[in-house]
């Protein structure tokens, strides 16, 4: 049988780690600051948490500081080294781009046909949303491409299925508009917004 004891101060450990994670995460940052080197301090912080939480938990010792050693590598960053960890492959040019990327671009594609869907032709409602939301800009993969026309080059390279797990994008697609296939076109239009507006933030915070 559990010990009570021990079981309570694994809830309260997981707890702390929750709480130590959403203030990594979510914790405010002055205007000024550099995105990047916030971004790699959240990581730093929240791989910290997580080393302690399994130092508490009495976790073998070497997968603990498996954690720290990620930690201290991201950190190094700042000062402009690179361990073995993180170093960059060597593959000749730029390699394609992951899942993460790709899914939030999917997201986006997904609400432009809401807009498409809607009655706005595709072109009109690439040059809305890149107007409307600026934070998209870092899902091009060329800077100097415009985001109007990168948002209909995704759609292109999704559609034909270049890119990562393409297949299950398009389910994912084609099940979010089976879910609503019963809307009026105000309403199909309001969804495609409510997406950007969650995607958004995540865009201009995540780790691409």
């Amino acid at each position: 049988m559990a010990d009570p004891t021990a079981t309570e101060r694994l809830v309260r450990d997981l707890e702390t780690l929750t709480n130590n994670l959403e203030f990594a995460f979510s914790g405010s940052i002055k205007p000024t600051a550099d995105p990047i080197r916030v971004l790699q301090i959240r990581y730093v912080v929240a791989l910290s948490a997580i080393a302690a939480f399994l130092e508490r938990c009495d976790v073998q010792g070497d997968i603990t500081r498996k954690f720290v050693e990620l930690a201290d590598a991201i950190l190094g960053l700042r000062h402009g080294g690179a361990t073995n960890l993180l170093r960059r492959a060597k593959t000749g040019g730029r390699g394609p781009d992951g899942h993460i990327v790709w899914g939030l671009r999917a997201d986006v594609c997904i609400a432009h046909e809401c807009f498409v869907r809607a009655g706005q032709n595709r072109d009109k409602a690439a040059s809305e949303i890149a107007d409307k939301y600026p934070e998209f800009e870092r899902l091009k993969r060329n800077p100097g491409a415009t985001l109007k026309g990168s948002i209909l080059s995704w759609r292109k390279h999704i559609t034909k299925g270049d890119v990562p797990a393409a297949a299950e994008r398009l389910a994912c697609e084609r099940e979010f508009f089976e879910a609503r296939r019963n809307l009026a076109r105000e309403e199909i239009r309001a969804e495609g917004e409510k997406l950007l507006r969650q995607v958004a933030p995540i865009a201009a915070q995540a780790a691409i």
